[in-house]
């Protein structure tokens, strides 16, 4: 095969690139190589967006990650208003470490029997469960530091609270998106609520 000509001078001085047939007789634009054409096809752009989102194609997923969504953001929410509200009450990083400590420390303690939990009993009650007792959690915090009866251990008591929420809810939501994707797009859609 021929290479593409290398970039000539035109009649009127200009250079001009010769791409893949470079300028027809009537003075028209370049057309692109066959090389650079390679990477304007819709197709791969297509095949890439279907590789990277595949597991959104499933409606029940989109409606669950959309909700996951919204309920992982109020969730660092709360975690950063808990550090803050520790923060403004201690004056002392150490009880911020101490906070996100309660806050993990029920999952690196439970996690497998959390696991199993969310094994053994419906999926879709269980996240509702866990859904409804970490919304019932931000709403007692709420209310402790809106009547001003805050204390350091509310808040680190409520931080274990979550934390033990925490310990069935995420199992059971990565468990959930197999029910609703299947098998072949389950690492996609684990990709995508991580």
């Amino acid at each position: 095969r021929a290479r593409p000509p290398s970039p000539c001078r035109a009649p009127g001085g200009a250079v001009r690139a010769r791409l893949g047939g470079g300028l027809a007789r009537g003075g028209s634009a370049p057309t692109p190589s066959r090389r650079a054409a390679r990477f304007l096809v819709p197709g791969r752009v297509r095949g890439a967006r279907r590789r990277t989102f595949g597991s959104l194609t499933s409606r029940n997923y989109r409606l669950v990650f959309a909700g996951e969504l919204v309920s992982y953001i109020g969730s660092w929410m709360q975690t950063m208003a808990e550090a803050w509200l520790v923060l403004q009450l201690t004056h002392s990083g150490v009880a911020v470490g101490a906070t996100f400590a309660f806050r993990f420390l029920p999952v690196l303690l439970f996690g497998l029997w959390g696991g199993t939990v969310a094994d053994r009993f419906d999926r879709r009650k269980v996240l509702i469960v866990t859904q409804s007792l970490a919304a019932a959690l931000a709403v007692a915090m709420w209310l402790i530091a809106l009547t001003g009866v805050v204390q350091v251990w509310m808040v680190f008591g409520l931080a274990i609270a979550l934390g033990l929420v925490t310990v069935v809810d995420e199992p059971a939501r990565h468990a959930f998106a197999e029910e609703m994707v299947g098998p072949e797009l389950l690492p996609n859609a684990v990709a995508l609520t991580s």
